[in-house]
């Protein structure tokens, strides 16, 4: 078995030749979210600035459990393929605050866990949170592309960082929807109406909390939709105007309403078994629960 450096080698030098238009692959150590590096495949075509970049981590477990290296390199290509723009990316609507003003928005990051990469990035920070930012671009294969805000880019931009914050959020609204349903709704379309797993959601059970999801249409990076004042106050609208934010990862949070009965310690114990058990480190927001409410907005729960 390769280690994952001569794999990531191997897949780097097979990938040019399995592409139709000349390109050069290479491997880089990228540091992502809650500080976390990953092997990433940055493949650059011929008269392109537009470089996709593949994470290889997956594939390698794949790799591990028996997939043909062969096979492997073929669907990163097809993968790479499909990341492939005809014409080359505009590096000036980066550049140009003009051509990507409606385009920035924010992100929610812990702040605890990203130090390293707030250095690099202006930020607000929101109890234990810190509010970044990015461009959306256009869409690339199936994926939507983004580059980060990072303070050189917010100085090219000629803004401040209040100018930054307002105007992210102030695209937000309009870029990514934001989108509020409760888990019953979501398990419902999942499961056939007349199943029994419906019959029970049905019922009525005073001793268990409505629990309510909150992300965007895109669900990713969908928890910073509590930044969204629109859709927050469509929620205090809906289940009252004081109730606690369970942070699921960064691309969804929980909404539970305050009702009584409910112990912030069981609900922070639930947040740590779903952060050890079934969220990536990468995708792990906070340990914490917060409260909102109408006056105050986002705090942490005490």
């Amino acid at each position: 078995m390769l280690s994952i450096e001569k794999f990531s080698q191997e897949v780097a030098r097979r990938i040019p030749e399995l592409l139709d238009t000349e390109t050069e692959a290479v491997i880089k150590k990228i540091m992502k979210n809650n500080g976390q590096e990953l092997t990433g495949l940055v493949i650059q075509a011929a008269g392109s600035n537009l470089a996709p970049t593949i994470y290889l981590e997956n594939y390698y477990e794949e790799y591990l459990g028996g997939y043909d290296i062969e096979e492997i390199t073929d669907r990163i290509a097809q993968v790479a393929s499909s990341s492939m723009v005809s014409a080359p990316f505009d590096v000036e609507s980066i550049t140009s605050l003009d051509r990507c003003r409606d385009k920035i928005v924010p992100r929610l990051v812990n702040t605890n866990m990203n130090q390293h990469l707030l250095e690099s990035r202006p930020h607000r920070n929101v109890e234990d949170l810190s509010i970044t930012y990015c461009v959306l671009l256009d869409n690339v294969g199936d994926a939507a592309a983004t580059v980060p805000v990072t303070y050189q880019l917010m100085d090219t931009w000629g803004l401040d960082a209040d100018d930054l914050y307002d105007l992210a959020i102030e695209n937000q609204l309009r870029a990514e929807k934001s989108v509020f349903i409760s888990m019953k709704d979501v398990l419902k379309g999942l499961v056939d109406e007349e199943s029994d797993a419906v019959d029970v959601m049905d019922s009525t059970d005073n001793d268990v909390p409505q629990i309510y999801i909150l992300s965007n249409e895109n669900k990713l990076n969908g928890a910073a939709a509590i930044l969204d004042s629109t859709i927050m106050n469509r929620v205090i609208d809906q289940i009252g105007e004081r109730f606690y934010i369970i942070p699921s990862s960064i691309h969804e949070v929980l909404v539970v309403p305050d009702r009584g009965g409910i112990k912030k310690d069981d609900l922070e114990s639930m947040v740590r078994e779903v952060n050890g058990s079934t969220v990536s480190i990468e995708e792990q927001l906070s340990d914490h629960v917060y409260v909102y409410n109408a006056e105050e907005g986002l705090k942490l729960a005490v």
